[in-house]
């Protein structure tokens, strides 16, 4: 009979112990949720407010056109290695540009992909370099 009334107290401790943490989660969550639309809300506004001062700064003449550059060579070959060292070779620079060019250019776009002469006619290396439009801001 103690052995019967253990295992219903037990039972009983742990029941009530798990439902006490299943209004505690209820409630975590519905403030995780509460704070993801916060999120939301205060990302939207600075995306607003950001614009704002954009649009003020080309009003004013102040505004600076940035254009970032992503730079990679590549090579016609069947040596793994060589691809690889290309990748990492790669670069991005920031160009200050008018703003006629900025207008003419948009993200994506391939700005140079030269066969690279020089370099065949004096080592007999086949390749170009690839010059894209990674990125467009006005600041």
């Amino acid at each position: 009979m103690k052995k019967f009334l253990t295992i219903i107290m037990a039972t009983t401790m742990m029941l009530s112990i798990l439902t006490g943490c299943a209004e505690s989660d209820e409630y975590l969550e519905q403030r995780c949720e509460e704070l993801r639309s916060e999120i939301v809300a205060l990302q939207e506004q600075k995306v607003a407010i950001e614009a704002e001062i954009v649009d003020a700064k080309e009003v004013n003449g102040t505004a600076k056109y940035v254009v970032t550059f992503r730079i990679k060579q590549s090579h016609f070959t069947l040596d793994i290695g060589e691809h690889i060292k290309d990748s990492m070779n790669e670069i991005t620079i920031e160009i200050p540009v008018d703003k006629e060019y900025y207008d003419s250019v948009s993200v994506g776009n391939t700005v140079n992909d030269d066969f690279r002469v020089g370099s065949l006619i004096m080592h007999g290396s086949f390749g170009n370099w690839k010059v894209t439009v990674d990125k467009k801001e006005i600041r």
